[in-house]
C-alpha cells in the first residue's frame, strides 16, 4: 500500500502524460529504470541491478551523471566490487 502512493503520483504527473504526445522522449524511460535500480539496490540484488544500470547507459549520454554518484554510493556503503 506504500508503495501504491508514488507509483499513482508517478503516472498522474502531467509533465510525464504530455511527454510523448509531440515527439518521442528517452528521458521519459530513464526515472523508471532508476528507481528499479534503486530497488534491487536497496534488496541487494546486484544482477538485476547491473541490468538496470546497463539499460540505464542506452538511454541517453547524460545518464552516468547520474550513474557515477550512485556508483561511488554503492562502492563506499554496500558492496566495493558492484560500485567500481
Amino acid at each position: 500500500m506504500v508503495g501504491l502512493a508514488p507509483a499513482v503520483a508517478y503516472l498522474l504527473t502531467p509533465a510525464v502524460g504530455w511527454l510523448n504526445l509531440e515527439n518521442f522522449h528517452p528521458d521519459s524511460f530513464e526515472v523508471p529504470l532508476l528507481l528499479f535500480a534503486l530497488y534491487f539496490l536497496s534488496r541487494a540484488r546486484w544482477r538485476p541491478y547491473l541490468v538496470m544500470v546497463l539499460l540505464l547507459l542506452t538511454v541517453k549520454e547524460d545518464v552516468p551523471l547520474i550513474l557515477v554518484p550512485l556508483g561511488i554510493y554503492v562502492a563506499l556503503r554496500h558492496n566495493r566490487k558492484m560500485g567500481c
